[in-house]
């Protein structure tokens, strides 16, 4: 067997990508073994309907876990067919049921199967590691919430109007709940045993005289590896079961970088900053820098796990006829790969979420510094409710504003309050001269100006802290070691 070192090439998510839990459910070990899985489930039906004998199929399933890929190799370069030669080391092991073990099955009855029962696998691990995720933002919008911490909006990553720090972290915990919801509905659907075209014609062959039908072998097969059927197949079950399960990755993917961008852009401001160890460093030159290196992974590999959706397509679109093998390299890639680098990006965003710094006072600060543009509208309506023409206090505030603006673009702090009260004292309208520097500093204050977001949030915890009650809360997550 060739032995791999760090002298040849290894894919990232060999060693540096995915935790060693998800790279076991990927490994060859596991992929040989679910394989067996197949192969036994298929023997134990063949024993209720007399085709095989009890010790037959106790020697069989006596050396599921017995997967000795050395010897698989060795054969499998004499017969250059994976299947074939993993089937022919799993007969040598097993002298009295060995031999029947592939009787009427072709290899994709075996491999495809395996593979969504290892799919099967890889979601769950998935799922609930997102649950860990959604967990770390309960505790940071519950944390912010108890604080009323309130910062400053942006839309077009322009200043814009105040948003509850809260509000915010929940914006992006509500697609990620969303994406849990698809995880925990989906069912995966496999090929079942149908043979070389989808038809089962080999195994009805094979059942004749035993008084069973195809479609009750079939399903007694599915039942014992707990898979629900495709009813019509060709060779291989239909990709688009690819598809469907990469969609749900590239959700995940798509949120989990539009979410940690946000935090990159908020760590440029100095609002937040990633959790930061003793003796990490920031930058092999700049000794003062702290880069959010964990959130820029997350972000290219939930990039690359958006590319792996085309690669489904792909696969669906060229699985042609009965059966073609334009797929079956490709999904040696995506799946695995893709899997492995949502795995690595769910790990991080547990890390980052979990131990994320929020620095109060810069948020305050930013909101200070641009927050009172935003609480200018209050101000508007009071100076009409006093007799100021709209036009008139629009365009005094449209000067004053323009005025700050400019001041706080060239580092000043922001003189707005000052210029409003100087101006609108300056009115011939008495009740305007009225207004006090205290009064003003009410109307334009932001921090109170998020509407019902505080409500909104509060409610969405009720429905976040309600879906994750069925996951315990040491779960997957914090313990994976990655790089």
């Amino acid at each position: 067997m060739d032995t791999f070192g760090y002298d040849t090439y290894l894919s990232p998510a060999t060693w540096r990508y995915g935790s060693r839990e998800m790279r076991g459910i990927f490994s060859e070990v596991n992929r040989r073994r679910h394989w067996r899985t197949v192969w036994a489930a298929i023997a134990a039906v063949k024993r209720e309907i007399g085709l095989i004998s009890a010790e037959q199929l106790a020697d069989i399933e006596a050396h599921v876990d017995d997967v000795d890929v050395a010897r698989s190799l060795e054969i499998e370069r004499k017969l250059q067919h994976d299947l074939a030669a993993e089937a022919q080391a799993f007969s040598e092991q097993c002298p009295l049921g060995g031999q029947t073990i592939h009787t009427g099955a072709t290899s994709a009855d075996i491999t495809d199967n395996a593979d969504s029962l290892i799919i099967r696998q890889a979601m769950d691990l998935v799922r609930r590691r997102l649950a860990q995720v959604l967990r770390a933002y309960e505790q940071r919008i519950t944390e912010t919430l108890d604080e009323r911490l309130v910062a400053l909006g942006f839309t077009h990553i322009q200043p814009a109007q105040p948003v509850p720090f809260a509000y915010r972290l929940a914006n992006g915990a509500q697609d990620l709940l969303r994406v849990l919801w698809q995880l925990e509905a989906y069912e995966v659907q496999a090929k079942g045993p149908k043979g070389a075209v989808g038809t089962g014609a080999d195994y009805t062959t094979m059942l004749e005289g035993t008084g069973v039908a195809f479609l009750e072998f079939h399903r007694r097969v599915m039942e014992k590896l707990s898979l629900a059927p495709l009813l019509i197949t060709g060779q291989t079950a239909t990709r688009l079961v690819d598809v469907e399960f990469m969609s749900i990755l590239y959700g995940l993917a798509a949120t989990l970088h539009r979410v940690f961008t946000d935090l990159r852009l908020l760590q440029s401001m100095g609002e937040v900053q990633e959790p930061f160890a003793a003796d990490q460093k920031g930058s092999s030159v700049m000794a003062y820098k702290k880069n959010p290196k964990d959130s820029e992974q997350i972000c290219a590999l939930a990039a690359a796990v958006m590319s792996f959706h085309g690669m489904a397509g792909y696969a669906a679109a060229n699985n042609l006829l009965e059966r073609t093998l334009n797929e079956s390299a490709i999904r040696r890639v995506y799946i695995p790969e893709a899997f492995l680098y949502t795995d690595q990006c769910l790990v991080k965003a547990h890390k980052v979420l979990s131990g994320l710094i929020i620095n109060r006072d810069k948020v305050r600060r930013d909101l200070r510094t641009h927050g009172d543009f935003a609480g200018t509208g209050r101000l508007l309506v009071r100076l009409q409710q006093i007799g100021v023409p709209r036009e008139d206090a629009y365009r005094l505030i449209q000067r004053c504003s323009q005025e700050a603006q400019a001041a706080v673009v060239c580092g000043e702090e922001n003189p707005l309050r000052g210029r409003l009260l100087e101006a609108i004292h300056a009115l011939s309208h008495e009740e305007a001269r009225k207004l006090t520097a205290e009064e003003l500093g009410e109307l334009v204050d932001a921090s109170g100006y998020v509407g019902g977001a505080f409500d909104l949030t509060e409610a969405f915890l009720v429905e976040l802290r309600s879906a994750l009650e069925p996951y315990p809360a040491d779960g997957d997550g914090a313990a994976a070691e990655v790089f």
